[in-house]
């Protein structure tokens, strides 16, 4: 014996079946000369199909309510096997009347799963190599003008070309 609850505790009177489905879907390759394989694709979404009488019409008033709200609800069934307590949308339902007043009712839901963006912070990593060092700053003055660092520059390079020897004349030259 059953008994469903959804939307805040609407009890499903007359419950005949509930089955319950989960699945995922499995794609089959040619292993060119090694036969097929199996390759699994992610799970489906679990499924709950609710068969019952009704005589009232309450329920088909909560069910177009959750249609149309396109909200989450809490569905709970209890057997005395089970106890199942779930987020899920409504599917749909199917309802025939077979005789005046009273409805053979098909309800299905399925299980919701909230849509999320999940960050996570990247790890530094040192790059390899050295770190560049910036260029030396110059500052220009009166006496310290463009056209006298460069002078000095060109000192420089005499000087140190006539430390070095006439060897190294050539590179220069």
């Amino acid at each position: 014996m059953y008994k469903v609850y959804f939307l805040d505790g609407e009890e499903i009177t007359d419950i005949e079946d509930v089955q319950f489905g989960h699945e995922r879907d499995i794609k089959v390759h040619n292993g060119l000369g090694q036969g097929k394989f199996p390759i699994p694709d992610a799970k489906d979404l679990k499924l709950w199909t609710i068969t019952c009488t009704q005589t009232s019409k309450r329920l088909f008033e909560q069910l177009e309510k959750l249609l149309d709200s396109q909200e989450e609800s809490r569905l709970v069934i209890t057997s005395d096997v089970e106890n199942i307590s779930e987020l899920v949308l409504l599917k749909g339902y199917d309802r025939q009347e077979p005789y005046a007043g009273v409805y053979d009712v098909t309800i299905k839901f399925i299980e919701y799963k909230a849509v999320g963006v999940k960050t996570t912070d990247i790890p530094y990593i040192a790059r390899p190599g050295k770190i560049p060092t910036p260029p030396k700053t110059v500052v220009f003055t009166k006496k310290n003008t463009p056209y006298q660092v460069a002078k000095n520059q060109s000192d420089f390079e005499k000087a140190s070309s006539q430390a070095n020897g006439a060897r190294n004349q050539a590179l220069y030259e």
